[in-house]
Formats: C-alpha cells, structure tokens, sequence
C-alpha cells in the first residue's frame, strides 16, 4: 500500500535494482552510532585499498558486499520530482537502468552499499576483456575513490592519510 509521503510500507528486497536514495533526501552529514561507524570506517578503507591496487578486482568487491550490513529500505514513489522531469519519465529512466529510488533509516549504509555495488559492476564490466582506454579506467577509478572520501567527510570519519 503506498502512502500519500511517497513511502510503501513493506521494505524491498531486489538485488537486481541499485537502490539510491532520494536525492533531495541525501544527508550531508550524518551521525553513526559506534556499529555504523566502525563498519562504514572498515569497508571505505578497504574499498580505497583495492581500488588502489595495480589491478583491482570484483571479487574482492563481492567479498565486501557480502560482509557489509544491508539496510533496510522502502521504495520510494516519485510523486513530484523537484526538476522539470515528470514523475513517469523519472521512473521509466529507472526502471531502464534498474535503480530505484529509496528511503531508509540508516542512510550511511545505503549510500556505502550503492558505491560498493557500482565499483563492483565496473569492476565485472573491465574484467570481461573489453578494450577500455585506460584513461578512462583511470579516472573513473579515482571518482570511486573521492566519492568514497565524501561519504567518509559525510559520515564524520576521519581522512585517510
């Protein structure tokens, strides 16, 4: 049943879908407790480490995003999009690149897991023998790597240095 907010009640389970959440609704700071804290600290440092390497690789992505809590999330029903977009385009736009809008009560978890999720996919996608310039490798590598070192500003853990 979807309510007026915009929210559904039951939480979603799709490990097909990469759920972000909403983006007028994202934190720019948040305050974890010790839990969140310790396993968003722990999972960006060694998301930055294997990024780093020479070569990095999925599975090491895998065996993070199997360690890494998933939070909970409610689907999020776009009924006004805050842009010139109608809500139907917003949702096919979705539905076509399998995400979906979410909300959920522990936001630092849901934005570590959609970053850990995307370096994955990339990460698949360059190991399947593609002949990517490395520029361009290059540098998407390193724009996971700072959007890992915003969420860490975000989430008040300190700089790696």
């Amino acid at each position: 049943m979807k309510q007026p907010s915009g929210h559904s009640d039951d939480p979603i389970e799709d490990a097909t879908a990469l759920d972000l959440v909403v983006p007028w609704h994202l934190p720019s700071d948040l305050d974890l407790g010790e839990r969140e804290r310790e396993a968003v600290a722990a999972t960006l440092a060694e998301l930055d480490a294997e990024l780093a390497a020479e070569c990095p690789r999925a599975a090491a992505l895998v065996k993070l995003l199997e360690r890494f809590p998933t939070p909970r999330v409610q689907e999020h029903t776009i009924l006004e999009t805050k842009s010139n977009l109608e809500s139907e385009e917003v949702r096919a736009y979705d539905r076509f690149f399998e995400v979906r809008h979410v909300d959920t009560p522990s936001p630092a978890f849901s934005l570590v897991r959609s970053l850990l999720t995307t370096c994955h996919a990339f990460l698949e996608l360059r190991e399947t023998g593609a002949d990517f310039d490395p520029r361009h490798v290059a540098l998407q590598t390193e724009g996971f790597r700072e959007h890992a070192r915003v969420l860490a500003r975000i989430c008040g853990l300190e700089p790696e240095a």
